[in-house]
Formats: structure tokens, C-alpha cells, sequence
């Protein structure tokens, strides 16, 4: 009802068909739509493996990586926009039901890096934070 609230008259829905509880909250979802008289715009069932909502857990992994390696003294540089599939043949992933989602450079910053003393831009939190 919230969005209705608002005004909005056409929603979507994304939906996992893996899930054991999906059917009850689709069938929750579409009694909802139909009695506060709104249109479904976007209409998407899924399986569990297409949506892949586990491997954005991964960031998590990677976050407490980068700070342990930190604390090591250690550089750390996260990488995306890389190819997964050739990840996954270099590190012979093929049929082990795991796959390459981020990369992580990890290494010490050369003592010769000029850019490793140079001033950082520091901004005040009131200029880069709203509360509303």
C-alpha cells in the first residue's frame, strides 16, 4: 500500500521461482496489485542461479580482505571489469560450482611511489553529507 500511497499506479516485481516460500509471496503480491487497483509495469520470475544474489555477498569477504591486508601493511585494489570466465579457466573453476565475481590486487606500495605522500583532498562531512 505504500507505494500506492504515493501516488504511483504502475509497479514491478522481481521474483526468484527457486525460492520455497516464492508461489506464497507472488500469490501475496498479486492479491495486493489487484485490490489497490494497481498495474504491474515489470514482470520478472527468475530462477535463484540467474538473480545470483550469493555472490554479492562476496563484497562483504572482500571488504574484511582489504581491511585485515591493511592492517598488515599490505595494498589493496579491487578490481571489476574484468572476464569472469577467463578467472574462472586460469583458476580452473570449471565444474566446481564456483565462480570468479570480483579481483583483488594485493601487494606493498613501492617506496619510490611520488604520489604516495602527496596531500589527500579531505572534505568536511557537512559538504558531502545531506540528512534528511
Amino acid at each position: 500500500g505504500h507505494l500506492a500511497s504515493l501516488g504511483h499506479r504502475r509497479v514491478g516485481i522481481l521474483t526468484s521461482t527457486g525460492s520455497p516460500t516464492s508461489w506464497q509471496l507472488r500469490r501475496g503480491w498479486d492479491r495486493a496489485i489487484g485490490e489497490l487497483g494497481l498495474e504491474c509495469a515489470i514482470d520478472v520470475a527468475t530462477t535463484l542461479e540467474e538473480l545470483d544474489l550469493d555472490s554479492r555477498q562476496v563484497y562483504i569477504a572482500l571488504g574484511n580482505a582489504m581491511t585485515a591486508a591493511a592492517l598488515l601493511g599490505v595494498d589493496g585494489c579491487p578490481m571489476e571489469g574484468i572476464n569472469p570466465v577467463e578467472y574462472d579457466k586460469i583458476l580452473k573453476l570449471e565444474g566446481t560450482g564456483y565462480k570468479t565475481v570480483v579481483a583483488l590486487a594485493l601487494g606493498y606500495r613501492a617506496a619510490a611511489d611520488k604520489y604516495a605522500a602527496a596531500p589527500k583532498v579531505r572534505y568536511e562531512a557537512k559538504e558531502l553529507v545531506q540528512y534528511v
